[in-house]
C-alpha cells in the first residue's frame, strides 16, 4: 500500500469512472482504511466511519464501512504487491484516482451488477493475473450485500396482468 502514488503512476480524473454515487462514496473510505492498515497508529478508520455515516446515515453507513473494511483487509493481504492509493487528506486527490483505485471501484461496480466477465478482468488486472479466491469471495460478499439498484437482465418469462377496457 502506498498513500502517495509512485511518481510514474498516471492519475485519471474521477469523472471518467463509470460508477454510481454509492461506489464513488467508497473511494474516501478506501483511502482512509488503507491508510489505517498501513499506519495502525493513525485514526484513518475513524475518518472512514464518519464519512460513511455522513454519506449514508448511521445504520447503513456503519454496516457499509464495516463490510468494506473487511474486503479491503482481505484484498491487501492477498494482493502480493503495494496498492497505490491517494492521500485521503489531500484536497487535490479528491479529483483523481490511481490505476489501482480505478480498478478497485470498477471491480465493485461490475460485481454489484453481476457483470462476471468485466469483474473477472478487473480482478485479473488488480492481482496481476492471480485469481485470488479469498479476494474474489470477499468482493462478491460485499457486492451481494450492497447490490446496485439497476435491474438485471433476465431470460425468464414475465407474467403481466393486462386490463382490457
Amino acid at each position: 500500500m502506498s498513500a502517495h502514488p509512485h511518481p510514474l503512476v498516471c492519475l485519471d480524473p474521477i469523472e471518467t469512472l463509470d460508477c454510481d454515487a454509492f461506489e464513488l462514496g467508497l473511494l474516501p473510505l478506501a483511502r482512509h482504511f488503507l491508510s489505517s492498515l498501513q499506519n495502525p497508529d493513525r485514526s484513518g478508520w475513524q475518518h472512514a466511519l464518519a464519512i460513511a455515516v455522513e454519506n449514508w446515515s448511521e445504520s447503513p453507513g456503519l454496516s457499509i464501512a464495516h463490510n468494506f473494511q473487511i474486503f479491503l483487509s482481505v484484498m491487501t493481504r492477498g494482493l502480493g504487491r503495494r496498492f497505490e492509493y491517494q492521500d485521503p487528506l489531500c484536497p487535490d486527490a479528491r479529483l483523481f484516482v490511481t490505476p489501482d483505485e480505478r480498478t478497485l471501484l470498477q471491480m465493485i461496480h461490475h460485481m454489484r451488477r453481476d457483470q462476471t466477465g468485466a469483474a473477472r478482468h478487473d480482478v485479473d488486472e488488480l492481482t496481476g493475473g492471480r485469481m485470488d479466491p479469498d479476494l474474489i469471495r470477499a468482493a462478491l460478499t460485499f457486492a451481494a450485500r450492497f447490490p446496485s439498484g439497476e435491474k438485471r437482465p433476465s431470460n425468464k418469462a414475465v407474467l403481466r396482468v393486462v386490463a382490457a377496457n
